[in-house]
């Protein structure tokens, strides 16, 4: 028996939250998913907002922007934003239920749709 279309979107769009919420925000077993977005963000450029100059400024403008423009950034960004990751864990989670198929795309979109508006109801 086949599951109901609501029933699997409501299941994928909920594990894909759980697993988005635990990699992107929580600690994790012996602290896994901090340690990575921690080993991410070592190199991320810092200031102090309150004795900071222009030219501290602008530095630290330079060397950020190098930083997210980076491999090692982008890395950061991704585990760091239960949207960007939550757009690929949607796509991991439809496409191990449906299989590849010409209505997969509709399950993804309306799974990282639904997901998308429990991040935004959860914040």
């Amino acid at each position: 028996m086949t599951m109901d279309i609501l029933a699997v979107l409501l299941i994928l769009s909920f594990a894909t939250f759980g697993l988005t919420d635990l990699i992107t925000k929580q600690n994790g077993l012996l602290h896994i998913f901090k340690r990575w977005r921690n080993y991410l963000a070592k190199n991320r450029p810092d200031i102090d907002e309150n004795n900071a100059n222009d030219e501290a400024w602008e530095l630290y403008e330079r060397l950020y922007s190098a930083w997210e423009k980076s491999t090692t950034g982008h890395l950061y960004e991704l585990f760091s934003c239960p949207f960007c990751l939550g757009l690929w864990v949607s796509a991991l989670l439809t496409v191990a239920y449906t299989g590849i198929g010409w209505y997969s795309l509709a399950y993804w979109l309306g799974v990282y749709g639904l997901h998308s508006v429990i991040v935004k109801v959860t914040e």
